[in-house]
């Protein structure tokens, strides 16, 4: 993963957000889509149980709780992030994330850290670990993407002069199933694994990912890129989604409403906030900010 930055003058030390996301694409009604309804589904982000150990067939499909497809879907995870010696981390969070701060306070653990690199042969990273829950099927959403992992990270650029770039600067996700090796922690290795249904799956396979993603500061609106929200935005981001346009630098900034994906309801939303007096784009709207998302964004004005 690259991404280039613009820098300020005099600017010593860079931050940057790196969010690291979980996409999950598990189907275990497609060969009988009736019996899965997806009413006794259970989202981590709920703290009470709904459907998946009342023990009632909730949707009647004579199965119930975490025996019924319903119930199937992401129950955890362990990562690896590996870092080049170019970046240094600040912190690494899942706060914000798609991971409750309680879902189940008996059951639930999670823990996330940095590594130390005199442990790990010199290799930089974090490490996350993850169980929503040990007592209750509580599972994240069959198909959808999660934010799983924030990373703040730091670029020294005090070396270079006027016009000159750094290097990439890579953080990647481990493929440990891949033989990719793994960070430790307390002298234990840490795989990127995910728990589905009692059972260890590898990301990339399986309908299920983890990818990372850089996080620039960004103002949602401004789709063009040229310091102004105005009507040419709402006419960008048309001309890219019908015409063969430009592909805008921060697909997130031309999100003008906020809800993760790009059509034609976003050109509409901006011209009724700029002109029929319509309700504002949500943050980062007023001034530029990072803010977790899925479109990504390569460059700003910001």
């Amino acid at each position: 993963m690259t991404t280039t930055l613009t820098l300020a003058p005099g600017v010593a030390f860079f931050t940057v957000k790196v969010g690291v996301d979980l996409i999950s694409a598990i189907e275990p009604c497609a060969s009988v889509p009736e019996a899965c309804d997806g009413s006794e589904n259970f989202r981590s982000d709920h703290p009470v149980v709904f459907g998946c150990s009342d023990n009632v067939d909730n949707d009647g499909d004579g199965i119930t709780d975490s025996d019924d497809p319903d119930c199937i879907g992401v129950q955890g995870w362990s990562l690896s992030v590996e870092t080049e010696d170019c970046f240094g981390i600040a912190d690494a969070t899942t706060v914000g994330t798609a991971v409750p701060q309680a879902v189940d306070p008996v059951g639930s653990f999670a823990t996330t850290e940095v590594v130390a690199p005199n442990l790990n042969g010199g290799r930089k990273g974090a490490v996350s670990r993850v169980v929503l829950s040990v007592l209750n099927p509580v599972i994240l959403d069959q198909v959808g993407e999660f934010r799983i992992l924030n990373l703040t990270v730091f670029i020294d650029v005090s070396g270079l002069g006027p016009g000159e770039m750094a290097g990439p600067c890579r953080i990647s996700v481990l493929n440990t199933a891949e033989g990719e090796p793994p960070l430790f922690v307390g002298g234990l290795p840490v795989t990127t694994a995910v728990s589905v249904n009692n059972q260890t799956r590898a990301p990339s396979i399986r309908n299920l990912a983890i990818v990372a993603r850089v996080e620039l500061p960004f103002r949602r609106g401004e789709c063009n890129n040229d310091g102004s929200l105005d009507l040419s935005d709402g006419i960008f981001v048309l001309g890219y989604l019908f015409q063969g346009g430009l592909v805008p630098a921060c697909l997130e900034a031309c999100d003008m409403n906020g809800d993760g994906t790009l059509d034609v309801s976003d050109a509409v939303f901006l011209l009724n906030f700029l002109f029929v007096g319509g309700v504002p784009p949500p943050p980062p709207f007023q001034e530029c900010e990072d803010h977790p998302g899925s479109l990504g964004c390569e460059d700003s004005n910001c």
